[in-house]
């Protein structure tokens, strides 16, 4: 059985309204790269070369700048918490609790490759796989009926959450 959040709240204040942006939920970002360069993981030259690849290949420019051996994943990760404002979460070491996990059904989970991880005073955290897609909060939000905010983690983490903590279960 899989729990709305808030229940008996069917005008919950955090319910997407039209106009809602990546820009008001989380106000101005700064380019990846310009935050990666002031974190002094990068030299422009680096980023400049990255850019020509993601021009001529396509492709996150974070995951080109870790393949290129530039920026390690965890450091990629700390920047992008940074520059969405959410906490990074390492999922191989966490314990989530079941009650936790009940407030995601595991569709929801692998359709939107997040994993809740806290669930305190009617808000839910979840690691996301993709935090540039806030969209994926306002949907959490509609449908559950609580608060939800974003944490950072990397897909494969994400995903070997949702095969361990949901595995068996279909709905």
């Amino acid at each position: 059985m899989f729990a709305l959040c808030g229940i008996g709240h069917p005008s919950h204040p955090t319910a997407p309204r039209d106009g809602d942006t990546r820009m008001a939920l989380n106000g101005p970002q700064k380019p990846l790269g310009q935050l990666l360069k002031e974190m002094e993981l990068v030299t422009e030259g680096q980023i400049q070369e990255a850019l020509a690849l993601q021009r001529e290949k396509g492709g996150a420019l974070g995951s080109i700048l870790v393949e290129l051996g530039y920026v390690s994943e965890e450091e990629m990760l700390l920047a992008l918490g940074a520059q969405v404002g959410m906490e990074v979460v390492n999922l191989d070491d966490m314990k989530i609790e079941r009650w936790t996990l009940e407030k995601v059904s595991p569709t929801m989970a692998k359709v939107y490759k997040i994993i809740p991880v806290k669930f305190e005073n009617n808000m839910l955290t979840v690691a996301m796989a993709d935090p540039l897609n806030v969209s994926v909060l306002d949907d959490l939000r509609f449908m559950l009926n609580c608060d939800v905010q974003g944490a950072v983690s990397n897909e494969e983490a994400v995903t070997r959450a949702i095969n361990h903590y949901y595995a068996g279960q279909t709905a």
